[in-house]
C-alpha cells in the first residue's frame, strides 16, 4: 500500500510539474503574397432593421518586410493605399502611410482588425457600433 501511494504521489508530482511549464512556441504565420477578393462595408440602418451594404473587389499585396499595398477597384469605396502592418495570433494592425493632406472620402486599410489566415484564405474584419468592414480574400500567389 505504501509503495502504491508513493508511486501515485510521484506520478502526480511529475504530471503537475510537466503541465506547469509555459511553452510559447506559437509561430504566427505572416500572410505574404497577393490576395484578391471582396471588401464589404456594412452600415446599420438608422431607421428600421438591416444594413446598407456596399462592396468592392480589391487586391492586397503583403510582404515579409510587413509592408502592404491595396489596389483594385479603388474608384469609389476603398482607397488605394500602402503602409506597414504588425500582427499577433488574433489581431493585425495596419498603419496607412498614404498622404492624408485631403479629407479621406474613401475607406483606407488602417487601424486594428481581427483576422484569420490559413495560408490560402485571408479574412480581415473590424466593427464598431454601426459600421463593419470585412475583407474576404484568397491568395493568388
Amino acid at each position: 500500500m505504501k509503495k502504491t501511494t508513493i508511486f501515485l504521489l510521484c506520478a502526480l508530482t511529475a504530471a503537475i510539474y510537466g503541465c506547469s511549464k509555459q511553452y510559447n512556441n506559437t509561430q504566427v504565420p505572416v500572410p505574404t503574397g497577393t490576395f484578391t477578393g471582396k471588401f464589404t462595408r456594412l452600415h446599420q440602418k438608422t431607421a428600421g432593421h438591416g444594413f446598407d451594404t456596399t462592396t468592392a473587389n480589391i487586391t492586397l499585396y503583403t510582404s515579409n518586410a510587413r509592408l502592404f499595398k491595396v489596389s483594385g477597384d479603388t474608384s469609389t469605396l476603398h482607397a488605394g493605399s500602402h503602409g506597414r502592418f504588425a500582427l499577433n495570433t488574433v489581431y493585425i494592425q495596419f498603419a496607412d502611410s498614404t498622404s492624408t493632406a485631403a479629407p479621406q472620402a474613401k475607406i483606407h486599410l488602417n487601424g486594428l482588425y481581427q483576422y484569420y489566415y490559413d495560408g490560402a484564405i485571408f479574412q480581415i474584419a473590424a466593427r464598431n457600433d454601426t459600421l463593419s468592414y470585412i475583407y474576404d480574400l484568397k491568395k493568388i500567389n
